[in-house]
């Protein structure tokens, strides 16, 4: 916006402002505030210049030149002032999913087979009565996981209103790269397997300089306890406000990396006493501990964690939205918008006058990002993106969440899996009463309560056990009365329970349709996908939201000759519809596309398509039964759909024999 304001020099105690409306195919028009009820008619000079023209009844003029914007004044903060904060974040944040956590972690617990509470487990034994486990819920839990990798849709940008589809097939390509530069299928299988347990699955987008010094764009699951959410009560966290990550390091990790703040982060280490710990001593090493510090208003206390045991200190990074109000001028004659960020509010008024503009104000933001550890403030920055790309970097899809409240897949199957693992425990124990067989003791059978217990707990023989006044005296023997089989009945119901709570149907399991037909696959695929479709729709928005901040950072990090390499050396197997407007260009024409191309202003769609060896398969066998059922589709064109290693050369070498048959008068086969 400043190349179309010019300001005016002070003359006569007032200057103006002028402003430039510029029409298509037309010579710019320049328009001139009023000030001290008058104003001045400009014009242009050789060089395309705007100065201004002596007019009848005014006795002076005024020189211009390019308008000069001002940084707003953000408030002076201390440092330690802004520590506190970021700790006083950090503890909101954690108080507020704390239940969720928790849940999460029995999650965890359920899925790797810890699942009998302690005292339950103490008691049964202590009785001789076995605890097992028999996993359901990690079997599901795995369905689920291996249903979406199989099925797992690829971002994908689409042209809209006629825009140019070469800038979304650059889009497309470069996605692409970054997706697979980053294994995105170990990453998204993690991430995905974090959301079914515990409720939300995070992925962090980073800028990895451990290759290059100019960054390599990448994404990877940051697991739960490496991030805290402010308040939000919104799926997409459009609403949040904030968000703290924590991950403990050494303190001599940190002084190599701010070595400018060595003498501060030393003092931290002998104020908590980090090298006094003697390591033989094991004990839970994650431990909370109060430093408090003098300030003006008193005694005021910060919490860090530290590891003790570790020698490691948690380094906070707190990534917080500072808004603002941002003003725009619309400009109604052209239908043009623009940024008046750094305009005084003097020279907004003054625009405002003039006749076919509005000043309108819109909330935005800057990201402000903090590192710290202990009392020390080791970084603070800008994320240096462009409004509307400056997210935050970390993509939260959650299975179900409520008020900022969440749970997953697991917490639904925890009571059922309870009651399987009692129901079996149970079953195998009444097979010890089944045998028909009795053992009876009396009195002067066990020489104290010690033995008896001892023989009652290590007896491996099936049967009852029965004590009586005088074994001399047994009791009448009776009918056995069998195994209880209403136990199997109450396990099996439990399992059903189970499967139906989990809403994922067996088809998901790929075993009760016929998997050669590429319609019963599609149907299959349809079917399975019903009782998790929510789940599902956060993952896509996630990932849209995701590929945007991806593409955003790539605008301000990567140049638009690298983005041109990638583009060029991107493979063209499975992807030469795609790159088929990008063929006949060269590396300065793709950099240019991309350069010239404003992700905010150009009509592009974020939608998804399949790329999936699933969706590969699926494709081809519908293509062969529609070849099958008469529908004219060429061989080559099957052969290249299906998954076949050596499909290139198979294509190849029918296309020849379908030049010679053509050069001999013959026509080449349809199908």
């Amino acid at each position: 916006m400043p190349n179309k304001i010019y300001q005016a020099s002070k003359t006569e105690r007032h200057d103006h402002i002028v402003y430039s409306r510029q029409v298509e195919g037309a010579a710019p028009e320049f328009i001139c505030s009023y000030d001290k009820n008058h104003t001045h008619p400009i014009d242009i000079d050789e060089n395309g210049f705007p100065y201004v023209i002596e007019s009848e009844g005014i006795d002076h003029t005024h020189d211009l030149y390019p308008y000069e914007t001002r940084e707003p004044k953000r408030e002076t903060v201390s440092d330690d002032d802004k520590v506190s904060e970021g700790y006083d974040l950090y503890k909101r944040a954690r108080q507020l999913t704390s239940s969720c956590r928790e849940s999460g972690e029995m999650g965890w617990d359920y899925y790797q087979s810890e699942q009998w509470k302690e005292a339950d487990r103490a008691n049964r034994n202590s009785l001789g009565i076995p605890t097992l486990t028999v996993n359901e819920t990690s079997s599901i839990i795995d369905l689920a996981v291996g249903h979406f990798l199989k099925n797992e849709k690829m971002p994908h940008f689409k042209p809209i209103e006629g825009s140019d589809s070469r800038v979304a097939d650059i889009y497309n390509v470069v996605v692409r790269n970054i997706f697979t530069q980053s294994n995105a299928k170990f990453e998204d299988k993690e991430t995905f397997k974090e959301l079914t347990i515990t409720g939300i699955g995070n992925r962090e987008v980073i800028l990895d300089t451990s290759r290059r010094i100019d960054g390599d764009a990448r994404f990877k699951h940051l697991p739960t306890d490496y991030v805290y959410f402010g308040p939000h009560k919104r799926v997409d966290q459009s609403d949040l406000e904030y968000l703290v990550k924590k991950e403990h390091r050494s303190l001599q990790d940190l002084m190599a990396q701010y070595p400018e703040k060595k003498k501060e982060l030393q003092k931290v280490s002998s104020t908590i006493g980090l090298d006094d710990y003697e390591q033989e001593k094991v004990y839970d090493s994650t431990r909370e501990y109060r430093y408090d510090r003098s300030k003006n208003s008193g005694e005021a206390y910060d919490l860090f964690e530290v590891d003790k045991y570790e020698k490691t200190i948690a380094v906070f990074e707190l990534w917080k939205k500072e808004f603002k109000s941002v003003p725009y001028l619309v400009d109604t004659d052209i239908g043009e918008n623009s940024d008046l960020t750094g305009v005084s509010s003097k020279d907004i008024k003054r625009l405002e006058q003039i006749e076919g503009i509005r000043i309108v104000h819109k909330k935005r933001h800057d990201m402000i990002i903090r590192q710290f550890a202990g009392t020390v403030l080791l970084d603070e920055k800008d994320d240096g993106l462009p409004d509307g790309i400056n997210d935050f970097n970390v993509f939260a899809s959650y299975f179900r969440m409520h008020n900022g409240k969440y749970n997953g897949l697991m917490k639904d199957l925890m009571d059922l899996q309870d009651q399987i693992n009692y129901t079996h425990s149970s079953a195998v124990e009444a097979l010890k009463f089944a045998s028909g067989r009795a053992e009876v003791y009396d009195s002067e059978s066990f020489s104290n309560i010690q033995q008896k217990n001892a023989y009652k707990q290590g007896r491996n023989r099936h049967g009852s056990l029965l004590e009586v006044a005088d074994i001399n005296k047994r009791p009448v023997p009776k009918e056995n009365p069998g195994f209880p089989s209403d136990l199997i009945g109450m396990e099996n119901t439990n399992s059903e329970k189970l499967h139906r709570v989990a809403n994922i149907p067996p088809e998901l399991a790929g075993n009760s349709i016929d998997r050669t037909s590429g319609k019963a696959m599609l149907i299959s695929r349809s079917q399975a996908l019903v009782g998790m479709a929510d789940v599902f729709e956060n993952w896509s928005e996630s990932t849209k939201r995701l590929t945007l901040y991806i593409i955003g950072m790539l605008k301000e990090y990567y140049s638009p000759e690298r983005i041109a390499r990638i583009v060029l050396s991107e493979p063209m197997e499975g992807d030469g519809e795609l790159k088929q407007s990008l063929r006949e260009l060269d590396l300065k024409a793709i950099a240019r596309l991309w350069e010239d191309s404003d992700l905010m202003d150009y009509d592009l769609e974020v939608t998804e398509a399949q790329y999936t060896d699933t969706y590969r398969e699926m494709a081809f066998l519908l293509l062969s039964e529609m070849a099958q059922q008469g529908v004219q589709i060429p061989a080559d064109e099957i052969i290249k759909a299906s998954p076949l290693p050596n499909k290139e050369s198979i294509v190849a070498k029918m296309q020849q024999q379908q030049q010679a048959a053509m050069q001999a008068g013959g026509q080449p086969n349809a199908r």
